[in-house]
């Protein structure tokens, strides 16, 4: 009977759409093969959207249409090449195409500058079905799992912990999944400890999905077992960058040591709070 319950409370169904595609352009600097920390985050994004089941992935690779066809063709390889390493870090057994398809013509010379920017690119196309995961009534009452932690409108003391409420994370990665909305967010606490500047606190950060025998996920963007660490560092940096006196913030990760009950597991891919001086 109560193995009866326990399937019961946790009952899902996946349910999957049609195939679809969706493209995403990553464009270069004019001679370089090179991606810098905001194009890899703004792909790791495109690649990570958990309701996407992707299938097949396309990369292509071009260039413009300065130095010589032989040079763009491998200049264009490199391109499609060094995306190709970043899927791979995510997406490593998905099937891959990836081609240098070489030099696009300009076809005119009106703004020719911008022109070629636009072709100094590499090209992405996912093949995806949507995923859907329906949830009985008794699985999303157990996804509420907030108890123990305060509100920074509450009378806090030493020890209390505080959930950063929309501050999700890409999978192995430090990016969030909602910029504009972790960084409101963000605001709004940085806000709180300038109004409260004598309250000294910790940020600590989490990861998901990983087994006893690791003490924390990989972060793709460094390729360091760190991921908890790098995660709360990032936040630290935030308020640290946003004036809070770094004399009054810790920071340290602790992998998967201590997951959050009866929760989505995506919501401990997270940073918290721990007041440690009020």
């Amino acid at each position: 009977m109560k193995l009866i319950t326990l399937f019961s409370m946790f009952f899902f169904v996946f349910s999957f759409s049609q195939e679809k595609t969706e493209n995403f352009t990553l464009y270069f600097d004019s001679g370089s093969f090179l991606i810098d920390e905001n194009k890899t985050e703004s792909l790791i994004f495109f690649l990570s959207k958990e309701n996407y089941a992707i299938s097949k992935i396309t990369v292509e690779g071009y260039c413009d249409d300065v130095g010589l066809d032989n040079s763009n063709i491998i200049l264009s390889e490199k391109r499609a090449n060094e995306v190709a390493k970043i899927i791979d870090l995510l997406l490593f057994s998905t099937p891959k195409t990836v081609v240098g398809k070489g030099e696009i013509s300009l076809e005119s010379e009106v703004d020719a500058v911008s022109a070629r920017a636009k072709n100094r690119k590499v090209e992405i196309v996912i093949a995806f079905s949507v995923v859907e995961k329906v949830l009985s009534d008794d699985t999303k009452d157990s996804l509420n799992g907030d108890s123990g932690y305060k509100n920074l409108g509450d009378n806090l003391k030493t020890g209390d912990k505080i959930i950063i409420n929309h501050l999700l994370f890409v999978g192995s990665s430090t990016a969030f999944t909602d910029k504009d909305e972790a960084e409101t967010e963000l605001k709004k606490i940085v806000t709180y400890f300038v109004e409260n500047p004598t309250i000294e606190f910790e940020f600590n950060g989490h990861v998901c999905c990983i087994t006893n025998y690791f003490k924390d996920a990989r972060n793709i963007e460094t390729g360091l077992n760190n991921l908890s660490k790098a995660r709360a560092e990032k936040v630290y940096n935030y308020f640290a960058a946003s004036g809070i006196d770094k004399n009054r913030m810790k920071h340290q990760g602790f992998g998967r040591k201590y997951p959050r009950a009866n929760v989505d597991e995506k919501l401990n891919k997270r940073v918290e709070i721990v007041i440690t001086k009020v």
